[in-house]
């Protein structure tokens, strides 16, 4: 059932033990969730925009964005549950390009 998928990871830290780090952390992992949320959705529209579901009480605009919206919360689940790795790695990239800014 998909009210029993386990909280989000939480955002590893970078060697520094301060609580701006610690947040910094906390906003790249959840910038990339977000994205690996939103790539999920787009995946998702694309794997069910060949559905039919006309039928005696299938079909039409509602179940087109009732689907929308379906799709973006499975995207949003799948991704706090783990997702298919792309957040970790979206997360490594933003810690290494912000770490190289620091001088």
């Amino acid at each position: 059932m998909i009210d029993s998928l386990p909280p989000p990871l939480p955002a590893a830290n970078t060697g520094t033990n301060n609580a701006g780090a610690a947040a910094v952390d906390g906003k790249a992992m959840a910038a990339a969730r977000k994205f690996e949320a939103f790539f999920l959705t787009q995946m998702l529209e694309q794997m069910t925009a060949g559905i039919e579901t006309d039928g005696p009480f299938g079909g039409g605009q509602s179940e087109k964005l009732y689907r929308s919206m379906l799709n973006q919360q499975y995207a949003e689940h799948l991704s706090a549950a783990g997702g298919i790795g792309l957040a970790d790695t979206i997360y490594a990239e933003l810690i290494k390009a912000q770490e190289s800014l620091v001088p």
